[in-house]
Order: structure tokens, then C-alpha cells, then sequence
């Protein structure tokens, strides 16, 4: 009776998630870059196009295959992306809830601490591979809460997951596994010093075993496909061209207080997790602080608040249950009314998030909204100004007798509707270009003969990771024929 209403409770809060996290998704308008690349990651593995030989990627595609095979069941369209982006940060938050639960911090502490923590990266949510990453890496936490890790499939599950945050980002799915089998060798060495019981090499063999069976299949993909060599190009070597980087003393400057704050608390508790799982063997908060460890990689060299957010998740989940020891020692009987208090209060906020989430999506219907017509955009919210504007670009690149590139960071938002993609200049940033670099590309303009480029108008504020090498290169070889929109259009 307790699991079943167990159950029932977390679907309720899984639906409270939803409702709130959709009425930040499903309304957002057109414009948001990364998630037109993840769409456009997604839209080419559907069209059967292979990453790295196809088309630039520099992480590891498995969401992009997931998402790609999802479009080409149900509809090939933005929409379809938004909702898979609503489950999965929903099942990001319902997993926080079961690990604090797991965990065994109190049910009034974990609300809340879930609640703040849903609030925190409300306005972040999307369908990304940073997501989906720690959507594994909670899986992992909770797996590894929940396991016998004596077993053989145990350890073998464990190993699976990790080779999977491996194919989803590199960086991070390195420092999972390496993690996942250093502590499992420090947990033996550990009880093999208090009980000269043998050390569980299967189980960390095991381990090693299932990370590589993900990893195995995907260099067969690649060497089957042909694209391994444009697998090492473009994730391997073309990261060394990545000069990109938002410093971490950027987030201790932020003007967003809670930013600031957790800047440098999230680094302190590392240590306090260390000095508590060390000083009280408590094996579950030293599993928590490695892979918290291995999940905060995806806060470099790129220290802005998404990245930050993301990254910090475990290593907050790991401070509500030092929290929740601490309360613990304080509690006594006379205390018993916080507890009353904290409970009513916590079950307060998830009615509050629910009725949110409700009034949210109520008002935006309310609100006189364009919504898109343009082909994979349909039912998306956006500007008839910016829609007429697409419509306009679309038009000259379509009818042109030859072939037109956008050399712009948002040259996707206008190849997406009429279905074109060119490989190197839809995602136009430093570090995208595979090991040639911004050199390979202005080559490859060399080489391009009857082709149009179109350049952002000096006068526009460029994104900070454009590759100005590449346009100052069109802007002082190539004959200025015009504009159109925003852009100066060059002839070759």
C-alpha cells in the first residue's frame, strides 16, 4: 500500500513537472539557437545523413539519434522536439526527487530542495545534450543508490550507462567512466584493508566491460558508415581549435545573486562532501561527489549559467542530504512542529508549481500570439515581422541559379524551412570545422566557384564565438553585390 501510494505521489509530481516545465517550452518563440542545432543534428540523422561524414558535429550523437528517429516516426517538426525536451527535464526533476528519496533525506526537505532546484533552471530548459547527459549521470546516481553492486549484471548496467553519457558528450562521459571504476577499485581496496576479504576484480571488469559495449557499437557505426576518420576530425582534433571561453570569475561577477552565490558554494561543498563521506565512510555521498565531480566538466571552458547549472545539479543533490544530516542533529521533540510546518508548506509548493504552471499556460493562449507556418516550424510561436524576414532570405535562396551560403551564426533559423543543409556553414562558430580549422574553411571558399555568400551587416552585433577571420576574408575578397534582410550579399 505504501509503494502504490509512493507511485501515485511521483506521478503526481511528474505531472505538476510537466504542466509547469511545458508552459516554458512549448511557448517559447523561434530564436534560440541551440536548439535549432540540436533540431538540425536531429533532422539529419532523420533524413539518414551520418554525423561527422554529413554533417559538423563536435559531440557525440547519440541524442541526435534518439531525437532523429523520433521525428521520423512521428513528424519531422519542431514541435515534436519540444515535447521530448518536457519529458525529459520532467524526468530530470521526478529522478532528483527519487535519488533525495533514495538517499532517505525527508520527504518535506526533498520537496523543496527539488522545487528550488526546478525554479533555479526553469528558465534554461530544453532539449540539449548537457541535458540528456544529466539525465544519465542521475540515472547512474540512482542506480548506484539503489543495486546490489555484489552482482555481476549490477556492475554491468552501471558500466552501460556510462559508455551511453560517453556517446551523448565525450568530455563528460570520459570522466564518468574513468570515476565510476576508480571508486568501485577504492570501495574494494577499502574492504579489503578491513577484511582481507579479496578484492571484486569481475565486478570491476565488469564495470569496464559494459562502458565499452556502447562505445564498441559506435566506432562499428562509424567504421561501417565510413566516418571515423571525420569522427576524429571533428570531435577529437577540431576541439584543439576551440578557442572559445567564458572564465569562471564571470559567474562570481554575475548580477544574478543566486549565480553568485552558488559560484562559490558549489565549489566549497566539494570539499565539505569529501571531508563528511571520508570522515563517516558514507560510500553513497562519495559516489555522489564523483560523478558530481565528472558532471561539473560541462561548466568548462564555457562558465556561463547554463553550463554552470547543469553541471552543479549533483553536487546540490549531494548538499540536501549534508543538510538533511544536519537538521537531524538539531531536531528534538520540541521541534516537532517544524516538521508539521515543512510538510504542509512542501505539499503548498507543489500545488503552487501545478496551478504555475496552469495560470502560464492559460494566459499565453489568452494572448494573441502568431504561431508559424513555415515547414518544420508549425505551431511555433513567433513574430509575423520575423516570419516575413525568413520568407524574404528563403525566397533569394531558393531562386537563385546558385548557390548561397550563410555565413552567420543563425544561418540554420533560414536553411531549416526549405530543406538545405551545408555541412560547416549552418553552425558557423569557432571550433565547429574539424582540426583544419577557420583556415580549412576560408579554403574551402577558395575552392567554391558561382556561389553567393551573405555576411552580417557591419553595423549588427556579431555572436562572441564568430569566426571573423572567415568573414573579413569574404568582406575584402569577394565582390559586394547588395543586401538583403540583414546581410551583405558577396558574389564568387
Amino acid at each position: 500500500m505504501k509503494i502504490k501510494k509512493q507511485i501515485w505521489f511521483e506521478v503526481v509530481l511528474f505531472i505538476s513537472f510537466a504542466i509547469f516545465i511545458g508552459s516554458i517550452i512549448l511557448n517559447k518563440s523561434i530564436g534560440d539557437m541551440d536548439e535549432l542545432w540540436n533540431y538540425n543534428f536531429a533532422n539529419c540523422v532523420s533524413k539518414g545523413l551520418v554525423p561527422y561524414k554529413d554533417f559538423s558535429m563536435v559531440q557525440t550523437p547519440l541524442l541526435a539519434i534518439i531525437v532523429g528517429i523520433c521525428l521520423k516516426i512521428f513528424s519531422n517538426s519542431l514541435i515534436v522536439m519540444r515535447i521530448l525536451a518536457v519529458i525529459l527535464c520532467s524526468s530530470i526533476m521526478l529522478l532528483i526527487y527519487k535519488i533525495l528519496n533514495k538517499l532517505k533525506v525527508h520527504k518535506s526537505i526533498n520537496i523543496l530542495a527539488t522545487v528550488a532546484l526546478l525554479f533555479m533552471l526553469s528558465n534554461y530548459f530544453c532539449l540539449d545534450y548537457d541535458f540528456f547527459a544529466l539525465f544519465l549521470t542521475l540515472i547512474l546516481i540512482y542506480l548506484e543508490l539503489s543495486l546490489d553492486m555484489n552482482k555481476k549484471s549490477s556492475n554491468l548496467i552501471i558500466g552501460i550507462i556510462a559508455g551511453l553519457i560517453f556517446l551523448t558528450k565525450q568530455t563528460i562521459g570520459a570522466f564518468v567512466c574513468f570515476s565510476i571504476v576508480a571508486y568501485k577499485l577504492i570501495f574494494e581496496i577499502y574492504k579489503y584493508n578491513k577484511t582481507k576479504k579479496k578484492i571484486d576484480i569481475k565486478g570491476i571488469l565488469y564495470r569496464i566491460v559494459g562502458g565499452s559495449i556502447p562505445i564498441i557499437l559506435f566506432v562499428v557505426y562509424l567504421i561501417a558508415n565510413n566516418a571515423f576518420y571525420s569522427f576524429i576530425d571533428y570531435a577529437v582534433l577540431g576541439i584543439t581549435t576551440f578557442s572559445n571561453k567564458i572564465r569562471y570569475s564571470y559567474l562570481l561577477s554575475s548580477k544574478e545573486i543566486i549565480i553568485k552565490i552558488l559560484a562559490i558554494y558549489v565549489p566549497i561543498n566539494f570539499v565539505l562532501m569529501l571531508i563528511y563521506s571520508l570522515k563517516n565512510k558514507d560510500r553513497k555521498l562519495f559516489v555522489i561527489l564523483a560523478l558530481s565531480l565528472s558532471m561539473f566538466i560541462v561548466a568548462f571552458p564555457i562558465s556561463d549559467n547554463i553550463h554552470f547549472l547543469i553541471g552543479s545539479v549533483p553536487s546540490l543533490i549531494g548538499s540536501t542530504y549534508l543538510l538533511e544530516k544536519l537538521l537531524k542533529k538539531v531536531y528534538t521533540e520540541k521541534l516537532l512542529f517544524i516538521k508539521s510546518f515543512l510538510k504542509a508548506f512542501s505539499y503548498l509548493v507543489i500545488l503552487y508549481v501545478l496551478i504555475m504552471g496552469v495560470v502560464n499556460e492559460y494566459a499565453y493562449i489568452n494572448t494573441e500570439k502568431y504561431y508559424s507556418k513555415l515547414k518544420h516550424y508549425e505551431g511555433i510561436p513567433i513574430s509575423k515581422e520575423f516570419e516575413d524576414t525568413i520568407i524574404y532570405v528563403d525566397n533569394y535562396i531558393t531562386s537563385n541559379n546558385r548557390k548561397v551560403y550563410i555565413l552567420n551564426f543563425d544561418a540554420a533559423i533560414y536553411m531549416i524551412p526549405i530543406d538545405i543543409y551545408n555541412k560547416n556553414y549552418d553552425m558557423l562558430m569557432k571550433g565547429n570545422f574539424g582540426s583544419r580549422g577557420d583556415q580549412g574553411l576560408i579554403n574551402d571558399i577558395k575552392d567554391t566557384n558561382n556561389a553567393i555568400f551573405l555576411v552580417l551587416n557591419p553595423e549588427l552585433s556579431k555572436n562572441w564565438q564568430h569566426p571573423t577571420t572567415v568573414t573579413d576574408y569574404v568582406q575584402q575578397n569577394l565582390k559586394n553585390i547588395g543586401n538583403i534582410g540583414n546581410y551583405e550579399i558577396y558574389s564568387k
